[in-house]
C-alpha cells in the first residue's frame, strides 16, 4: 500500500495567534523565508512522498489563493466543519473514498523514522485510522490515548484524569482510509466521526524517538523561532533547519527575526512581521499591529 495523498487542517480560527492571528491565517505566518503551509507541503513530500495535497480553510481564507495548483487544492468552508467533518468533506469533494490518506495539522511537524511510518501504513490494512502517537508528559497539557496490548485505541482520558506521568497522545498526523458513506456538511469531531474508537478499528502506531515542533499558539511560534534563531547562529542543526535549507539559514544569518526583510535585527526579544511586532519583556508577550 502506498499513499501519495494528504488532508491538511488549516481551518482554525487562529485565536491562539493574538492580535496579529485576527489578520494573519496562522499556516501563512512567516518563519525565515517560508511560511508554515510552504514548509508542511515540502515537508510531507520530502519526507513521505505526498504528491496530492488537500488544505482545508476557513478564517482569512482568501489568504490562502494562491496555493491553489495542479497539486494543491485549498477547501474553504463558510462553516466550520472540525476534523472529522473537515476530512469527511474533502474525501466526499475529491471522491477520495478508500483512498490512503495522511492527515496533518498545518502547524505542526513531526519527524521520525520513515520505517515507523511504514509500519502504520501497515497497520491501515486492518484498521480504518491509524494514529500516531506522540510521547508526552501530564504537565504538558495534552489527554492520554488508551491503547491496549494490540495498539487498538480503546479510550481517551482527559489531562485532569491522567495519573501517569507520562504517556502516549495524539500528534494530529494519522493515516485513514475512509468508506464511502453519507455525509451532509456536518461538523463531526474526528473521534465522533472517522475515528470512533467504538465502532471502528483505530489502531495507534506508537514514535519512541522523535522531534515535534508545534507552532499552534503564539508563545510556541515565538519561541521556536528564537531557538531556531540561536541553533542557526552556532552552526548546529536541528529537524527545522534541514527543513528551511540553505535559503532559510541564509536568511535567518541576514535578517535575523526581520521577517519583513529589510534589514537585519539582532535582537532575540522581537520578531517583526508585515502585520505587526511581537516582543518579550522576559515574562510576557506584547504586540503592536500595523495598521495599512
Amino acid at each position: 500500500m502506498q499513499v501519495k495523498h494528504a488532508i491538511i487542517l488549516a481551518a482554525g480560527k487562529g485565536t491562539r495567534m493574538g492580535e496579529i492571528g485576527k489578520i494573519l491565517a496562522k499556516p501563512l505566518w512567516p518563519f525565515f523565508g517560508h511560511n508554515l503551509l510552504g514548509l508542511q507541503i515540502k515537508f510531507l513530500h520530502d519526507k513521505f512522498g505526498i504528491e496530492r495535497f488537500f488544505v482545508n480553510t476557513h478564517h482569512l481564507a482568501e489568504q490562502f489563493s494562491s496555493f491553489n495548483s495542479e497539486k494543491i487544492s485549498i477547501v474553504f468552508e463558510p462553516n466550520l466543519l472540525d476534523q472529522g467533518g473537515g476530512i469527511l468533506n474533502i474525501t466526499k469533494k475529491f471522491n477520495l473514498w478508500d483512498t490512503p490518506l495522511l492527515i496533518n495539522n498545518a502547524d505542526q511537524f513531526y519527524f521520525f523514522d520513515r520505517e515507523i511510518f511504514m509500519k502504520g501504513l501497515g497497520k491501515l490494512e486492518e484498521a480504518s485510522v491509524v494514529l500516531f502517537g506522540l510521547k508526552v508528559k501530564k504537565t504538558e497539557g495534552y489527554n492520554e490515548l488508551i491503547i491496549n496490548s494490540k495498539d487498538t485505541l480503546e479510550g481517551i482520558k482527559k489531562n485532569e484524569d491522567v495519573s501517569s506521568v507520562g504517556f502516549d497522545t495524539y500528534s494530529g498526523m494519522a493515516l485513514i482510509k475512509v468508506e464511502k458513506q453519507e455525509y451532509q456538511n456536518e461538523a463531526l469531531p474526528l473521534f465522533k466521526s472517522i475515528g470512533n474508537f467504538e465502532e471502528k478499528t483505530v489502531l495507534v502506531q506508537k514514535v519512541e524517538e522523535s522531534e515535534y515542533y508545534d507552532f499552534g499558539k503564539l508563545s510556541t511560534y515565538f519561541d521556536l523561532c528564537i531557538n531556531t534563531k540561536k541553533i542557526i547562529e552556532k552552526n548546529n542543526s536541528n529537524k527545522v533547519t534541514e527543513l528551511i535549507g540553505v535559503d532559510g539559514i541564509n536568511y535567518c544569518l541576514s535578517y535575523g527575526l526581520n521577517f519583513r526583510s529589510d534589514k537585519k535585527i539582532k535582537s532575540d526579544k522581537k520578531i517583526v512581521l508585515d502585520q505587526g511586532e511581537i516582543w518579550s519583556d522576559g515574562t510576557n508577550l506584547s504586540e503592536k499591529i500595523n495598521i495599512k
